[in-house]
């Protein structure tokens, strides 16, 4: 299996692609052995995955990370924002 770049990121089989990440990053990856462990889409099906959430995975995961600093933030008292409200599902959100 050889996994074409995607356009975010590049994904590749068995580590045979390098992405180096700075010490200081939070950042997550899923390989296609995560989100189809039974192996049932083909690379084509796979690649057209990807081609369609790509962006929308890496704006997510931007916006949560930035809500999970701002909680970070408010929880440990750092600045002046201290205002946190629950949605309702178990995540707390921007007051």
């Amino acid at each position: 299996m050889d996994y074409r770049p995607s356009r975010l990121f590049r994904i590749t089989n068995k580590g045979n692609g390098i992405m180096k990440i700075p010490e200081n990053t939070l950042w997550q990856y899923l390989e296609k052995e995560h989100l189809d462990p039974d192996n049932k889409l083909t690379d084509d099906q796979w690649q057209a995955f990807l081609d369609e959430h790509s962006d929308e995975f890496g704006e997510r995961t931007a916006s949560m990370g930035k809500d999970m600093m701002h909680n970070f933030k408010i929880e440990n008292k750092i600045g002046d924002d201290n205002v946190l409200e629950s949605d309702g599902m178990g995540f707390e959100v921007r007051g």
